[in-house]
């Protein structure tokens, strides 16, 4: 369907491209379709565009379910950062360990820092599943006429494991921006106690 895959088309990748693979070749073909390297206004134009969409998960999402193209939403990243930070705090609050005597804004940041490296580990085992998704493309083969369901079947599968990656690829910017916006703030706790005591403030994971 020429609607439905003319976006990646416009950046020459697969409708499977993870936001790295978008960037690169983005930045690849800016250099040659920018008017001020010699290419078009309208060439730019419609590579921009496409970057745009495909880089909002929200609006790559509906483009991929329904071949519209959709204004990207405003980026919400600070207030999802706060709403993580919000959560810990939460968390702390409520929690058996008393917050007020720890270095909170530090445990914090440890928190984020562990949750970031558990969804690097997500972000690599779905970039793995896409590029073996990829290298299985057109090798089921069907006997009998009709319709190739488990090629059909491969690309549902391909669809999740990149809808799983560019949530984990937000989630990480959002830690990253809340752990900005921690080391922008320091916190006098009330007595400082051994670190190892307040090890339990934050028992649950934060994205899952």
């Amino acid at each position: 369907m020429k609607g439905k895959t003319s976006l990646y088309g416009d950046l020459g990748v697969q409708p499977t491209a993870s936001q790295e693979e978008i960037r690169a070749a983005y930045r690849k073909r800016a250099k040659i379709s920018h008017p001020d390297a010699g290419g078009s206004s309208e060439a730019f134009r419609k590579l921009s565009r496409a970057r745009k969409v495909l880089s909002d998960p929200a609006a790559r999402a509906h483009y991929d379910e329904t071949g519209e193209e959709t204004e990207p939403a405003i980026d919400q990243t600070d207030t999802h950062a706060l709403g993580l930070i919000g959560q810990m705090m939460d968390g702390a609050l409520g929690g058996n360990e008393d917050p007020v005597a720890a270095r909170l804004i530090d445990l914090m940041i440890t928190k984020l820092e562990q949750d970031q490296n558990s969804v690097r580990q997500r972000i690599a085992v779905a970039q793995r599943a896409l590029n073996r998704a990829k290298r299985m493309e057109r090798r089921f083969k069907k006997k009998s006429p009709g319709d190739n369901r488990m090629q059909a079947l491969l690309d549902a599968t391909a669809r999740n494991f990149k809808a799983r990656l560019d949530k984990d690829q937000m989630n990480l910017k959002v830690a990253a921006r809340a752990i900005e916006i921690l080391k922008d703030h320091t916190y006098d706790p009330e007595l400082v106690v051994p670190q190892q005591l307040l090890g339990g403030i934050f028992t649950t994971t934060t994205f899952s």
